[in-house]
């Protein structure tokens, strides 16, 4: 069964859970801004967390491995 996640301004669109994600991924977020995954670290057992490449910059996130994110 595919995995969706409801995004602003978008709606529903297909999604993985946030530890299945991997280098090189497009990720999409609210309102359609999208950013590519350049590195991944664990944090303990249930999270990990992304280094993401924005137009204007990188970012980091923490994320549960369980949770549903978006993706292109």
């Amino acid at each position: 069964m595919e995995k969706k996640v409801h995004l602003q301004q978008i709606g529903k669109v297909k999604a993985i859970e946030a530890g299945n994600i991997t280098v090189g991924m497009t990720l999409v977020w609210n309102f359609g801004t999208t950013s590519k995954v350049i590195d991944i670290k664990p944090r303990g057992n249930s999270q990990i967390v992304i280094t993401e490449a924005y137009e204007s910059g990188t970012y980091q996130r923490i994320l549960s491995k369980k949770r549903l994110v978006a993706f292109a």
